[in-house]
């Protein structure tokens, strides 16, 4: 359908031959945004040691950090809240559908409907009338149902996501490996990502041997990619450095050692999972 409104617009707005513009759509936007935001990516090991002092990064031997000591984790878990995603606002169905007829394109065919079926009383020899109305309507409650289930889709995803979230991590801190809490981790916190367990926050990889992650749900690479520590150039976007392991990504095989950049909300994964319900939206007219 926003074909179709690109045919509208470019019928009454565009002059005839007048190339059509692209618009980055609001997923390109939101992917353009959380690129900008993210340079731990770009960094070398001895800046992520400069970035993060307190989580005492061993250059040479990233195995050997230290990482942050128990009191400093609590501080910031206090400060920052816990590593748990916000669910999503708990909207009926009926509320959820109700809503889509609320957009302006919409209501506009609705009302264009209405004055076809008036127009049809007024003068019920002209049959055309009646036809067009019955069209709009169609046009619209078809759509509106479209976008409904796409929309109720992403919500559901969004919910899903949250199961795929380990309970616990290992961890270095005080200078010793550890079991943590997932919802425990903070930024600063030096985590290990080892076959079979999943990535609890975002990570940028300090250290890693033969790592590969399974990260479909996030980035939709159907293949598990092979990760790095290297850092990458300053035109490589963080979803292509493969070198930060993102929220609940899935580790097939081989290991690493990361410090914790982003947790919670904050993280790429989850701003991803919540711009796919703006963007449902967006495609149907956007309210």
């Amino acid at each position: 359908m926003p074909d179709l409104k690109r045919y509208i617009n470019k019928l009454f707005h565009n002059d005839e031959g007048e190339e059509e513009k692209h618009e980055p759509t609001l997923e390109e936007k939101a992917s353009r945004s959380m690129t900008a935001n993210f340079s731990e990516h770009m960094l070398t090991t001895q800046q992520m040691a400069e970035l993060y002092p307190l989580s005492e990064i061993n250059v040479e031997s990233p195995n050997a950090s230290n990482g942050l000591t128990t009191e400093e984790a609590k501080r910031r878990l206090e400060i920052d809240g816990r590593n748990a995603l916000t669910p999503p606002k708990e909207v009926s169905s009926w509320v959820l559908l109700g809503r889509q007829f609320l957009n302006p394109f919409w209501l506009l065919l609705i009302a264009a409907g209405v004055l076809s079926l008036i127009t049809f009383f007024f003068d019920t020899s002209v049959v055309l009338n009646l036809y067009v109305a019955f069209i709009l309507f169609i046009i619209v409650i078809i759509m509106c149902f479209a976008s409904f289930w796409q929309e109720k889709k992403a919500r559901n995803a969004v919910r899903g996501f949250q199961n795929l979230l380990p309970t616990f991590c290992s961890g270095v801190r005080d200078g010793r490996e550890c079991t943590i809490a997932a919802e425990e981790l903070v930024v600063g916190d030096l985590v290990f990502i080892r076959s079979g367990a999943r990535v609890p926050a975002d990570v940028r990889i300090l250290y890693c041997s033969g790592l590969k992650l399974e990260t479909s749900s996030i980035t939709g690479e159907a293949e598990p990619i092979e990760f790095t520590y290297q850092p990458a150039p300053e035109t490589v976007s963080v979803f292509e450095s493969h070198n930060v392991a993102f929220n609940g990504s899935f580790c097939i095989d081989g290991e690493g050692l990361g410090v914790v950049v982003r947790v919670a909300d904050h993280t790429v994964s989850w701003h991803r999972r919540v711009v796919s319900i703006h963007y449902g939206r967006a495609m149907h007219g956007g309210r």
